[in-house]
């Protein structure tokens, strides 16, 4: 059981083989409901999942660690990438570049919207990657790895993001290997171990290494 608070980091951790990624595909929809046990309920609704865009419509968002970005596409066209606003049958470039706009300002992307993602800094691709997930008017996001290959300052800003997401009351569920970002972002942990929620860490001052390895190793 993955209980998910409104406005709230969720940590979601344990060790490889544990069955994180399992988790985030069924969130997800990459796996469809009724191939697995079990039901995602949002808002006491019960939500059934047939592919990807199933649960975008119910606001759940994820952003993988191996980043899904057309490089030859520039800013904008990437975050409205299949869901480009249209006008007459065709694309509405100015509205899709306005909207752009608006959500880069947002997230303090600063490169022109124009540039083609391929010439972006790690960091950057990551905040596009984010501004995807929100041109979708996203309530949940699923960060896998957020940080990984990524310099300090860029860190810093995309922690940044996460923290003004949860207070606009989005919901984030972050995976990472990275022991200090779990503990240091984090308002609540969830540890998995061999497929199994094993334990729930709500309080700050319970939020050690030492407490996450020993749910991570209950066999």
């Amino acid at each position: 059981t993955l209980a998910v608070k409104q406005g709230e980091i969720h940590a979601l951790c344990g060790e490889n083989g544990a069955g994180k990624s399992t988790l985030m595909k069924i969130l997800s929809g990459i796996y469809k409901t009724g191939s697995y046990n079990g039901e995602i309920l949002i808002h006491d609704k019960k939500c059934a999942f047939k592919n990807v865009v199933d649960a975008e419509r119910e606001g759940i968002a994820i952003i993988y660690q191996e980043l899904n970005l057309v490089g030859e596409m520039d800013i904008a066209e990437n975050i409205y990438l299949n869901a480009w606003p249209e006008k007459c049958g065709l694309i509405d470039e100015n509205v899709m570049y306005q909207k752009a706009q608006t959500l880069c300002q947002e997230l303090g992307i600063s490169a022109n919207l124009h540039t083609k993602t391929k010439h972006l800094g790690i960091g950057v691709q990551q905040m596009v990657e984010i501004a995807k997930a929100l041109s979708i008017n996203a309530r949940i996001l699923i960060m896998d790895e957020p940080t990984r290959g990524i310099d300090v300052g860029a860190k810093h800003e995309i922690y940044e993001i996460m923290n003004d997401l949860a207070a606009q009351g989005k919901s984030i569920i972050m995976v990472s290997s990275e022991m200090a970002e779990l503990l240091g972002m984090s308002d609540r942990v969830y540890v998995m171990c061999d497929g199994k929620m094993r334990g729930e860490i709500k309080d700050k001052k319970d939020m050690t290494q030492a407490k996450v390895m020993s749910y991570a190793t209950q066999f």
